[in-house]
C-alpha cells in the first residue's frame, strides 16, 4: 500500500470512488477539467492511496495561504477499518503543515454518521456557530 501526489491519470478511478461513496455529493466541480485545475494549484496537497493498481482512497486539500480545506477524503468501503484514512489525513496534514499552514477545515453532509465519527477520532472538533452559504456560479 502506497500513498502517491494524485495526477490527472487517476482521476476515472478517483471518480468512481467518489460515485459509489455514500454520503459524498459529487458537483459539476468534480468534473476532470476542474479537478486537474485543482491538482495544478495544490500539487503538494492532494494524494492517492494505491495497492498495485487498485486505489484504495484519496484525499485532496487546497490552502488560501492562511488556512487549509480537506475535500473528498474516501477509502474504498472494502478497504475501510486498516487505517487508510488516517494515513491520508496525516499525509495531506503534514503537507499543510510544511506550506506554515495553521488551520484546516473540512465539510461533510449533515447525517453522515460516519465521516462525523472518523474526524471526532481523529481530533477534529465539531463547530456548531458557523452557518454555511453556497453561491452557485455556473453550470
Amino acid at each position: 500500500m502506497h500513498i502517491r501526489p494524485m495526477i490527472p491519470d487517476y482521476y476515472d478511478a478517483i471518480y468512481a470512488l467518489w460515485k459509489e461513496t455514500e454520503g459524498l455529493c459529487l458537483r459539476s466541480s468534480d468534473k476532470k477539467k476542474t479537478i486537474v485545475a485543482f491538482l495544478q494549484k495544490n500539487p503538494t496537497l492532494c494524494f492517492v492511496c494505491v495497492e498495485g493498481e487498485k486505489l484504495l482512497g484519496t484525499v485532496m486539500a487546497g490552502s488560501d495561504g492562511r488556512r487549509g480545506t480537506i475535500y473528498h477524503l474516501m477509502v474504498a468501503s472494502d478497504f475501510r477499518g486498516k487505517g487508510i484514512g488516517k494515513k491520508l489525513m496525516h499525509k495531506v496534514i503534514t503537507s499543510l503543515k510544511k506550506l506554515g499552514i495553521k488551520k484546516a477545515q473540512l465539510f461533510i453532509v449533515k447525517g453522515n454518521k460516519l465521516a462525523e465519527e472518523f474526524y471526532s477520532h481523529l481530533g477534529w472538533i465539531k463547530r456548531d456557530d458557523c452557518v454555511m452559504y453556497s453561491l452557485p456560479m455556473g453550470d
